[in-house]
């Protein structure tokens, strides 16, 4: 029988190179990030840098299989948190406030003698993802250089580094910014947010349990109405004008919304702005970003931004938007952000 299973791909991406480990060369491939569609840990130009990492790939001529990526400490801010107790995920949020990323994500690691946050530029991330996810590839693990300095692997990263990494598996992919640790922050998220709003919710399920009581009462004592005599003209009831607009159980003020126009129109952030206001949303911050981005447009939410709310929001930016894709994402500097992407014909 043919074996078709393929090690998994190691990555290092440091500030100026991607280097590759595959079961094909003995020494890893390095691709120079061109300086022209990235600079400053910021991409600069998508376009020019997706095509270059697809011709690498190419001409690699590497079989697609899952990927680890380890990311070197000139890609990343972190600050400890020396102790047992982890930090608040409120002064987490202000570390990660500070990092001067257009579009940051940060994560919480345990380690020896306390805690470390690491905030990475989630745009990066996510572009370097959709090249080898669309060439049929599988991110397995991201982790920071870090997590790998127990295991021996510290600046230096060559074949044996590779193989290090390959045989901790397990430890890698419990360090990883895609691990299942994610799913528990959001479950926690998901708590905080009850606990927070405990009291509205407590007078929302009493008024709907009395509400219920009162109707019931209200049905079983009615009177059946008297016969119509067939000579009595029945008086028509006009229709209703106007339908009442239902009552939200939140306050859609509290949540902080980022517009981040990627079209290249001048004028499409503040347009998203305009579809969003009505519906309660103060705190809207539209930003122009450096780059732009072609395909479908994004709306991200955090765990904590209610059902309700996401849909009238979808719901709001179809018209504008009509391809608008939605993703979830546990830590995000906003409660709320839309990205617009510029329209292909």
């Amino acid at each position: 029988m043919k074996n078709n299973f393929h090690p998994p791909l190691v990555i290092n991406l440091d500030r100026g190179r991607l280097y590759l480990c595959s079961n094909r060369q003995t020494n890893p491939l390095v691709f120079p990030l061109p300086p022209t569609s990235f600079q400053d840990l910021e991409i600069l130009n998508r376009d020019e840098f997706i095509a270059g990492l697809r011709t690498f790939l190419e001409k690699s001529q590497v079989t697609p299989s899952s990927v680890v990526i380890v990311l070197s400490p000139t890609l990343y801010f972190d600050k400890a948190y020396p102790g047992s107790v982890p930090p608040a995920g409120e002064e987490v949020q202000k570390f990660t406030d500070k990092v001067p990323f257009s579009s940051p994500s940060s994560k919480l690691f345990k380690v020896p003698g306390g805690f470390k946050a690491v905030v990475i530029n989630r745009d990066l991330y996510e572009t370097i993802r959709y090249v080898f996810e669309t060439a049929g590839f599988k991110i397995l693990a991201v982790i920071p250089g870090f997590v790998l300095e127990p295991l021996g692997i510290k600046e230096d990263f060559n074949a044996q580094a590779c193989a290090l990494v390959l045989k901790k598996l397990d430890v890698v992919t419990a360090n990883s910014f895609t691990s299942l640790q994610d799913t528990q922050n959001i479950h926690a998220k998901e708590q905080a947010f009850l606990k927070k709003h405990a009291a509205a919710i407590a007078i929302v399920s009493v008024a709907l349990v009395v509400f219920s009581m009162v109707m019931i009462f209200i049905t079983l004592n009615r009177r059946p109405p008297p016969p119509v005599n067939a000579n009595q003209a029945i008086p028509t009831v006009p229709p209703p004008t106007s339908t009442p607009t239902p009552t939200l159980a939140f306050n859609p003020s509290q949540f902080r919304v980022q517009v981040l126009n990627s079209s290249g129109v001048t004028g499409r952030g503040a347009s998203v702005s305009d579809l969003l206001s009505p519906l309660g949303l103060t705190q809207i911050t539209v930003t122009t970003a450096r780059t732009t981005i072609t395909g479908n447009s994004q709306v991200t939410f955090t765990p904590g931004v209610p059902v309700p709310l996401r849909e009238l929001i979808v719901d709001s930016l179809r018209p504008l938007l009509p391809d608008i894709s939605i993703k979830e994402l546990p830590e995000a500097q906003f409660d709320i952000v839309v990205n617009i992407a510029k329209t292909t014909p």
